[in-house]
Order: structure tokens, then sequence, then C-alpha cells
């Protein structure tokens, strides 16, 4: 993991391990962050409530953490 190579990972909460370059790849405009469902068969994603997990908030809490990694270069 860490030994000196390449390490290729998912963006996941609470691994901001500092790296010197990190490359972001899959930020897609409409994609990234994610917006909020449509409904569909969830309740809880039609009638939000406070306190509900916001899917857009984790993406961008996500995104904060990967630039505060990135020691000498963000890609």
């Amino acid at each position: 993991f860490l030994m000196g190579g390449m390490t290729v990972c998912g963006m996941v909460p609470q691994r901001s391990i500092p790296f010197r370059v990190i490359a972001v790849i899959g930020l897609n405009e409409g994609e990234f962050p994610r917006g909020g469902g449509e409904g569909g068969l969830d309740p809880m994603s039609r009638h939000r409530r406070l306190g509900d997990r916001d899917l857009r908030s984790d993406d961008r809490y996500l995104f904060l953490e990967t630039v505060m990694s990135a020691r000498d270069a963000l890609h």
C-alpha cells in the first residue's frame, strides 16, 4: 500500500492518507457529486427529514479529504 509504487483505490471516507501526487478520474459533470435520487420505491428519499444522509454532501466531503491528502500535486 505505501511501498513507494502506485496505489489505485476508490474514494472512501476517513482514508485521507497523504500522498505526494493524487490523480482523480471519474468526476464527470452531472455524475459527481451525485444528486438526490428520484425517489423511486424509496420512501426516505421522497420524504426527506432533518438528519437524513445527503449523497451530495458525502461526495463533497470525500473530495475535500482527497484534496487535503495531496502533498505535491493533484491531477
